[in-house]
């Protein structure tokens, strides 16, 4: 037994010795194979903007960045590759359906999922495919029987905007796929070598804890699975029972810090899992709100945004009591962005804040896209999303990515704030010496 957890420490040590091509890339989404979204400096006040681009294609999926070259997946299905010194694009690669996954890289190349049905293994240099692999078929969720719709035909769900973001180890890459299946393949050759099938669509992005790939699906399960194998070792069902909504699941990625996966669910329930066992350590009530964004997390707090109730939340990681919470008046899509003294939240209407660590107080503010002038008529007087029966949802969330709101998350490489918007809006802040 302690040969099998030595050598998967070495196995752990080469994963983020190839993963980190150097301190200043951003190589997956949330910037780890932990999904952790944390940046060891404090949060510099005096930003500058230095470079503002639209790309034309709305985004939802978050960018990377490796060495000097900003990527980005657009719903037009086509990644788009930016030189981060020149502010001219390096090139484009071509797919057949909405890129709604952000992009993962090692050192020479990238992954990407696309709703055609491929994921891609592409030249980080050039963007030539180096291989795809051809899933069973992606899809979003869909439910029965919601609201007046027809009873026998499943209904799309209108939020489900994010897909799975691949871990890449030293061998493997592993991504979730809207076909139910997990699937961990051969870094170089793209074969698949394993794959597990949940009872649900995987959009949530597999996150690492020692020798287990942990990620949650559409069927209300998170489930920890041998990196090496595949193989089931525990899965924890959230509250699948409450019936208050016909769109639940686990549409979030896990974030994991020491032994704990910190992970919500559409339950309306926030979870702090054992790592080892997927025993439920707490749970902390959204009041029926969503938890669609991955939380941040520190020795002390768990940093959350909510959905319905448009708040920005810190939780006592040790016992799940609420620390503090902060109005921001629109859902929360994008994950945050943990710096040393502050936690930055950017909601789907385009408001921007960054907010102490310890009570939660503003320490920098942006107002962008629809929170400025509402163009689109999305927000109601109280800042919540403006709908007046869920028929019509779909009209509204066609004016939501019209918008300069996000449900991107930030990402922070060379002294820079990255953000795409909605609207397909690159914004990058520099900070001031």
């Amino acid at each position: 037994m302690k040969n099998k957890i030595t050598a998967a420490l070495c196995v752990i040590a080469m994963i983020f010795s190839s993963a980190a091509i150097s301190a200043e890339n951003w190589h997956t989404f949330k910037g780890s194979n932990q999904r952790s979204g944390s940046v060891s400096l404090n949060f510099p006040t005096e930003l500058s903007t230095v470079w503002q681009h639209r790309i034309p294609t709305k985004v939802t999926s978050s960018p990377v960045v490796v060495d000097e070259q900003l990527l980005i997946g657009g719903l037009d299905g086509v990644l788009y590759a930016f030189d981060l010194d020149t502010h001219t694009i390096n090139w484009t690669l071509a797919t057949q359906g909405s890129i709604r996954a952000t992009p993962t890289t090692d050192q020479s190349h990238g992954y990407v999922l696309s709703e055609d049905g491929f994921f891609y293994a592409f030249n980080l240099v050039t963007g030539r495919i180096q291989w795809r692999f051809e899933t069973l078929g992606e899809q979003r969720f869909a439910a029965y029987g919601y609201n007046a719709m027809e009873e026998n035909k499943p209904v799309v769900d209108p939020w489900d905007y994010l897909s799975s973001s691949a871990l890449v180890t030293d061998e493997l890459v592993i991504f979730g796929s809207g076909d139910s299946h997990i699937y961990a393949l051969n870094r170089t050759t793209g074969e698949r070598v394993w794959s597990f099938k949940t009872g649900g669509v995987v959009h949530s992005s597999p996150a690492l804890w020692e020798d287990y790939v942990i990620v949650g699906s559409w069927d209300s399960n998170v489930y920890a699975l041998e990196l090496a194998s595949g193989k089931l070792v525990w899965k924890h069902e959230t509250e699948s029972e409450q019936k208050y909504s016909l769109w639940i699941g686990v549409q979030a990625s896990p974030a994991v810090f020491n032994d704990k996966v910190y992970i919500g669910s559409r339950d309306g329930f926030l979870y702090s899992l054992d790592a080892k066992t997927g025993g439920q350590i707490w749970r902390y009530d959204m009041a029926k709100s969503w938890v669609v964004t991955t939380v941040a997390v520190d020795h002390e707090q768990v940093y959350v945004g909510s959905s319905d109730t448009g708040l920005a939340i810190a939780i006592n990681r040790n016992d799940g009591i609420e620390s503090w919470r902060y109005e921001i008046n629109s859902w929360n899509y994008s994950s945050p962005l943990l710096f040393n003294d502050s936690v930055l939240f950017s909601s789907m209407l385009g408001k921007v804040v960054a907010l102490n660590r310890s009570d939660g107080a503003t320490i920098w503010k942006q107002e962008l896209g629809a929170y400025q002038d509402d163009t689109y008529q999305i927000m109601s007087e109280d800042g919540k999303l403006r709908a007046a029966d869920y028929n019509g949802i779909y009209g509204l969330m066609a004016r939501v990515l019209a918008s300069g709101g996000f449900m991107a998350s930030p990402i922070w490489t060379d002294n820079r704030l990255i953000m795409v918007s909605n609207a397909g809006e690159i914004s990058i802040w520099q900070a001031d010496k």
